[in-house]
């Protein structure tokens, strides 16, 4: 079944293309592309809840994910890029830069441990500088490389010592 509703001939808002779990409601630019705010409802179960230009998501937006997780932040030209937050399926929630979908710059990651870090990532990984505020109190200041404490930096322990 395909449905198409709008509220002129070329544009406005309106419902189009319910086909196959798919579903679209907003704006419509004169070409008929998803302009302005609107929620699309992705066949495998993802739902994009935001803005559009000329077809692509733009702007401020929130994409829920079939696990439960949740991105909501900036995107452009189609993707998660810029400033936003993302909580996972697992419990564990970033909040910083994004750059073409992937953790790429300054941010914090709360883990579902109880654990916090806070410094450098690249393509999804802590790597550079970073602080690691532990659940037990220990806080680590220095060198991340592929998610690990590596190269030169403190520890500081619940007791004091370093």
């Amino acid at each position: 079944m395909k449905t198409t509703f709008f509220t002129s001939p070329s544009k406005g808002t309106g419902l189009r293309g319910i086909e196959l779990d798919r579903c679209y409601t907003g704006g419509f630019d004169e070409e008929g592309r998803r302009h302005g705010f609107g929620v699309y409802k992705f066949p495998n179960h993802m739902t994009y809840e935001g803005h559009y230009v000329a077809g692509l998501k733009q702007g401020a937006g929130k994409l829920t994910f079939p696990d439960g997780g949740w991105y909501e932040g900036e995107f452009q030209n189609n993707e998660i890029h810029g400033r936003g937050v993302r909580k996972f399926s697992g419990g564990n929630t970033y909040a910083g830069d994004f750059e073409m979908g992937e953790m790429y710059g300054q941010g914090i990651m709360k883990f579902s441990s109880g654990d916090c870090y806070e410094g450098s990532f690249v393509r999804n990984v802590m790597e550079g500088h970073g602080t690691m505020r532990f659940q037990n109190g220990n806080v680590y200041k220095g060198q991340f490389r592929a998610n690990k404490i590596n190269g030169q930096g403190t520890m500081k322990y619940k007791s004091g010592d370093e």
